[in-house]
């Protein structure tokens, strides 16, 4: 997955528009347009080093997560460790983060329907 489709998701997630998003990341102090954002979701150009700090901070996701894809062979292990990370979140983000899944779920694996089970029962993960 690339840079633009997590953030694109990120975006919808949260019922934001181009411009919404342009708006709120200006409050944070970071002078960008809608079509810049636009840009950056359908990959055509990459957000700036600043750009990417201000929007996962703005999203509250790790820098390494929106800059990296998880595919080839260590796909098992990267999903264990957000598996990891999950856990630890406070069950409002863990609903956060739930929202942002199922809008990135492409394909099926035992660590991820257990992870679709556990959101289902709308419980927090101990």
């Amino acid at each position: 997955m690339t840079i633009g489709e997590k953030l694109k998701g990120l975006r919808t997630a949260r019922h934001l528009s181009l411009r919404r998003l342009a708006e709120e990341l200006k409050r944070e102090n970071l002078d960008v347009s809608y079509a810049a954002i636009h840009k950056w979701e359908t990959d055509e150009s990459l957000p700036t080093r600043k750009h990417l700090t201000a929007i996962c901070k703005y999203f509250s996701v790790e820098p390494s997560w929106l800059m990296f894809s998880v595919s080839g062979d260590d796909n098992d292990e990267n999903i264990q460790s957000a598996l990891d990370e999950f856990r630890m979140l406070t069950y409002g983000r863990q609903q956060t983060v739930a929202k942002i899944i199922k809008i990135f779920n492409e394909e099926d694996n035992d660590e991820r329907n257990q992870l679709k089970d556990i959101l289902q029962r709308n419980e927090p993960i101990d």
